[in-house]
């Protein structure tokens, strides 16, 4: 067997909130607690390109990078205040950028990212340009949670929800489920039989 080797990688004031492994070369991608972004070339252990964080106003705090994905070769990074990027791994250049909404919970699938709001909205995001192609506003709160179907079902409280390979299943904080086709954004059916806000969920 090979031997296991290990590196450590080092940036100062780079406390890693978030980060993501390209999975087709050796490259790793960091996000700080301050909002920072570092590409580090895994092979000699030093950064490959760098996006500093940006400098807060005088009594507001930084604002951390929570999540990294790839999709159709785009790094996509979620903060902390709700913003959805578009970066490109090559070179650190931001080609797209969400806000206004308020990104609350990030799922991606196909080429598409799936953005779930803190303005109750669920919106599908076209990875490689930013372009939104649909908003679903049914939720009544903040939409924390997301799943792809990829053709599984559904399972809440004990009835099992079936669905085609292009559904979507959001979950808000109003306590409902809703399943919603992943093309045209219209929503096949809603499931209000809990009692608590949704927080997660998962298919089976």
């Amino acid at each position: 067997a090979k031997p296991i080797t290990s590196r450590v990688l080092m940036a100062p004031d780079h406390r890693v909130a978030a980060f993501a492994v390209d999975p087709e070369t050796d490259v790793l991608y960091t996000g700080s607690d301050k909002g920072a972004l570092i590409a580090w070339d895994l092979r000699a252990g030093v950064p490959w390109w760098s996006i500093p964080s940006p400098t807060p106003a005088p009594g507001v705090r930084p604002v951390p990078i929570k999540a990294l994905q790839f999709c159709r070769g785009v790094l996509s990074a979620t903060s902390e205040d709700g913003q959805l990027r578009g970066i490109d791994p090559d070179s650190g250049k931001e080609l797209w950028s969400v806000s206004g909404a308020g990104v609350a919970s990030v799922v991606i699938t196909a080429g598409t990212i799936f953005c779930g709001a803190y303005d109750h909205s669920v919106r599908a995001i076209e990875a490689d340009t930013g372009i939104e192609r649909w908003s679903f506003v049914k939720h009544k709160d903040v939409v924390r949670a997301l799943a792809h179907s990829h053709g599984r079902s559904m399972h809440l409280s004990g009835e099992k929800k079936s669905a085609d390979a292009g559904t979507l299943f959001t979950g808000g904080w109003d306590c409902t489920v809703r399943a919603v086709n992943d093309e045209t954004g219209k929503q096949d059916w809603v499931y209000k039989k809990h009692k608590r806000p949704i927080a997660a969920l998962s298919v089976a």
